[in-house]
């Protein structure tokens, strides 16, 4: 028996770069982190929300782990968000909320990530006019921070109750803005990539907007505050040959899957 203290290694970079990814790709936590980003030349701040992102402790293996875990957790597995639908239009004041503002790790993680999904909020109607820009606001500072970036989803969102309560009084605006929405998708992907090119920025960005809607999975709707309780999340697609809204097998006109649900905590799942 050896009277030494060194431990045997396993040989972890002697594996093949493929697996190594693999094994990069399992070690993240979901998050979600938040961090205040202001783009350069912008008067305006955003608060962005990264999720799947990379251990801390792990980057301080050694240098190549370093490199290797951190742009493959950044090209591969982090999803960077931030919301729409403000009275700024896309961008949130940054006085008064205790948020780090460009931390180097975002900044750095910015420049990695090849997903951005930006959320409208379609809870008042005069917010309807923001998703019909593609790039509204500080949205194209924010993508030249993003040169890797390979798909931008911008999402629709709808709080159920409010369409449902919307319709029951004869008020069909949110659920004709989803019709609207679906037929023009590819119209305003052309209009998205002519933008971007006269930005003088990358054509390479698949564009995709979407429409979900949310309720909270609790009776309690009433009593609900802000940021608590969990929901689920469904991505909806508009019932085939117009507002189908006696349709049994659609809600409200809407066929609606899955897409996510998010506890108390604020964890996806």
């Amino acid at each position: 028996m050896s009277t030494t203290d060194s431990k045997e290694i396993f040989p972890f970079f002697d594996l093949p770069q493929e697996m190594r990814d693999l094994i990069y790709g399992l070690l993240t936590k979901t998050g979600p982190v938040f961090a205040m980003i202001k783009p350069p030349s912008a008067s305006e701040s955003t608060i962005m929300t990264f999720q799947n992102i990379w251990l801390t402790p792990l980057l301080l293996v050694n240098k190549q782990f370093n490199e290797e875990y951190f742009d493959q957790v950044c090209g591969h597995r982090l999803l960077c968000t931030t919301t729409l639908g403000s009275k700024s239009n896309f961008a949130v004041k940054a006085p008064g909320l205790d948020l780090p503002e460009n931390p180097g790790s975002a900044i750095k993680a910015l420049a990695k990530a090849r997903v951005l999904i930006t959320i409208d909020d379609m809870s008042h109607k005069e917010l309807l006019a923001t998703f019909a820009n593609p790039l509204p606001g500080i949205l194209p500072r924010l993508l030249a921070m993003m040169p890797q970036l390979k798909t931008y989803l911008q999402r629709l969102h709808i709080y159920g109750p409010t369409l449902s309560d919307s319709l029951s009084h004869g008020d069909d605006t949110y659920l004709r803005a989803v019709y609207h929405h679906c037929p023009t998708a590819k119209k305003k992907e052309r209009e998205f990539q002519a933008r971007l090119a006269e930005l003088g920025l990358a054509n390479t960005i698949a564009y995709t907007p979407e429409v979900v809607v949310s309720s909270m999975l609790s009776s309690d709707i009433v009593t609900r505050r802000c940021g608590s309780g969990a929901y689920v999340v469904f991505s909806a697609v508009p019932g085939i040959g117009g507002c189908g809204i006696g349709d049994e097998r659609l809600w409200c006109g809407l066929h609606l899957d899955p897409l996510l649900v998010v506890d108390e905590e604020g964890q996806v799942w």
